[in-house]
């Protein structure tokens, strides 16, 4: 067993006894597959959607939902690329919450709202409490059964907060190419152009089907509407719960695969899934196993339901950390210099980049009708974060501007440098991702929009580039200064070390030469006394 964070135990899959042909997939009816699933996938389960009617419910739900064209396909970004998903999707959940995947955050619509889609969203409040009650009874099943399944499957929350909805379609079911009719009441967007709402009157436009693509990590000869993945940004050990619909209930042609992250412990495994079923990957399953949607050829619907982190993730959470640094004491220009703090700067600064790069150009770049769809409940409230934002930017401005002209604390100063070069550089790696090739190829209506536009003369950040250069010279030349001091220190050091060292050496040369003169002198008195006494004794 791995230990795992918080001290709950993290069992590894155990390896089949049995012996496997590698290179292949176990399939339904095979004779080892019984086998697979209890010793090296115990968190797999599934069953059928209960509740009396909600199947159907679901259907109406899903049907309304793509008929007025709530769902998209994501651009994510892997790497530097942008790529686009195969399958088109919606996020609902709690009013507020987000989820980031791939470097994309996704903005949910409330559940609780009924307005949106013929009650929809409701409907899907439903379904998500009642694949939670269906996940409460699998978790205790698998506890139950004690040991390495009770370990490994029977452990962690199933108290879902959202669902990602994923629209596998094919032309068939795809919306009429003229898009769907404007019968939504939305509020207008803070600063929406002429063509923004041309567009929210006509209707989203028809998002041209895209086809999957095959499977390259078994190079097996099939088509995966989802890649092999495992679920990110999720509580440790979160049961993950998927109702799975096809319109065309006959259909039996699509499949969820799986395999384990240490391949020789057995081998991977695929298996159809009927209209209505739900299935559950459970407890550690999604730290040491990934899965894959293998496509069939109807269309389909997977409402998949998690329990994500919700730490920097909600608009309530956003907002309360706005109010604890802008709370905090702000640095004005009547302030002293000397008062500017450098963590002030820095909890100032990074909020305000987290706000540009994680939520203001997130909810934007994912186009107009994004936008409108989710005038309701999100723009005015990233409108709200936008004035967070100008504020927090505002007296970042201020400190640059006092810190270019002025004697502010070194470290502010350097602070302010690191804090500017920061944004700069996330701002170009943003400009590097809206210039991407691939939002040549979608629809105008999903491509970004420019929001915020920190380019446009007045705006709080503009010219921000210079004030970093200005920042950067007071910078060289308070450290030429002081290095021109130490040099200076340095030089009057070695001079009266070099001055002491003289003299001490003119004294050891003196007191060396008196004392050889007085040696000499002694000699030279020895030798007339042995004269003087030679002399007498010869008289």
């Amino acid at each position: 067993e791995a230990a795992a964070a918080g001290g709950r135990s993290d069992p590894k899959p155990r390896a089949m006894r049995s012996r496997w042909a590698r290179g292949s997939f176990l399939k339904d009816g095979d004779a080892l597959m019984e086998e697979a699933l209890r010793v090296s996938y115990p968190g797999f389960a599934r069953e059928p959607l209960q509740g009396k009617g909600l199947h159907e419910e679901m259907r109406d739900a899903l049907h309304a939902l793509l008929q007025e064209g709530y769902f998209h396909y994501d651009c994510v970004q892997y790497g530097a690329r942008v790529n686009v998903t195969r399958v088109q999707r919606v996020l609902v959940g709690e009013p507020g919450i987000t989820y980031l995947y791939q470097k994309l955050r996704l903005f949910a619509l409330p559940w609780d709202d009924a307005s949106v889609a013929r009650g929809a969203l409701v409907s899907i409040a439903k379904l998500n409490e009642q694949v939670k009650r269906q996940a409460r009874k699998m978790l205790a099943q698998k506890g139950a059964e004690g040991g390495h399944v009770a370990a490994s499957a029977g452990v962690g929350s199933c108290d879902f907060n959202l669902t990602l909805i994923n629209a596998a379609l094919t032309n068939k079911h795809a919306p009429p190419e003229e898009g769907v009719a404007g019968n939504r009441k939305t509020k207008k967007l803070k600063g929406a152009t002429a063509a923004d709402e041309e567009s929210e009157n006509r209707g989203p436009p028809r998002q041209p089907v895209l086809p999957f693509k095959p499977d390259t990590k078994f190079d097996a000869p099939i088509d995966l509407a989802v890649n092999w993945h495992r679920d990110s940004t999720l509580e440790p050990f979160s049961t993950i719960g998927v109702y799975h619909h096809t319109p065309d209930s006959s259909a039996r042609d699509w499949e969820i695969a799986m395999c384990c992250d240490a391949g020789d412990l057995a081998p991977p495994l695929r298996t159809k899934l009927s209209d209505g079923e739900c299935y559950f990957m459970l407890g550690n399953f999604n730290h040491h196993h990934q899965h894959a949607v293998i496509a069939g050829t109807s269309a389909r619907y997977a409402s998949t339901h998690r329990v994500a982190l919700t730490q920097d993730a909600t608009f309530d959470g956003i907002m309360e950390r706005c109010a604890e640094v802008l709370c905090g004491k702000r640095f004005t220009r009547s302030a002293s210099p000397e008062s500017l703090e450098a963590a002030r700067a820095r909890a100032v600064g990074e909020l305000a980049a987290r706000l540009e790069f994680d939520w203001i150009r997130q909810f934007y770049c994912q186009g107009a009708v994004h936008a409108a769809q989710h005038s309701t409940w999100w723009a005015p409230r990233i409108d709200q974060l936008t004035e967070k934002w100008t504020e927090l930017d505002t007296e970042l401005r201020t400190m640059a501007e006092v810190a270019s002209q002025q004697q502010v604390p070194l470290k502010a100063l350097r602070m302010l440098i690191y804090l500017f070069e920061s944004r700069l550089k996330g701002r170009e790696e943003w400009e590097a991702r809206l210039r991407d090739p691939t939002y040549k190829r979608i629809p105008a209506a999903y491509r970004p929009i420019r929001r915020p536009d920190c380019s446009t003369e007045g705006a709080f950040t503009a010219g921000m580039d210079g004030l970093l250069a200005a920042l950067q010279a007071r910078l060289a030349v308070r450290t030429n200064s002081k290095a021109a001091k130490v040099a200076k220190d340095t030089n009057v050091t070695k001079a009266a070390k070099a001055t002491k060292a003289t003299d001490i050496t003119n004294s050891a040369k003196a007191a060396k030469g008196a004392k050889v003169a007085h040696a000499t002198t002694a000699a030279k008195a020895s030798r007339v006394g042995k004269a003087m006494k030679a002399r007498a004794n010869r008289s």
